[in-house]
């Protein structure tokens, strides 16, 4: 079916708007750019755990190569403590 097609890019610009909004304008000015996207890129690793329903049966957000250590890191510190505020003190980089 095509929109499911556009349900996976969707959902993760969503992400991305909810990451800007909660936590995003802080963290750009504390990170800089380059760190502060490698984040934003890194944490829709959270789609695959708190969103999975929302996308197409079988579909996972891969995220880009470069970012995969970071990914993994997200996703074992949110299972210690599911909360936004806690990644951004997490050592991640």
């Amino acid at each position: 079916m095509q929109s499911e097609s556009i349900i996976k890019p969707a959902v993760h610009e969503l992400w991305h708007f909810y990451t800007w909004y909660s936590v995003g304008k802080k963290l750009e000015k504390e990170l800089g750019n380059v760190k502060y996207n490698d984040f934003n890129e890194s944490l829709t690793v959270l789609l695959n755990v708190e969103c999975a329903d929302l996308m197409p049966a079988g579909v996972k957000d891969e995220g880009y190569p470069h970012h995969q250590q970071m990914r993994e890191k997200i996703q074992q510190a949110w299972f210690e403590n599911r909360s936004i505020d806690a990644l951004t003190n997490a050592e991640l980089f």
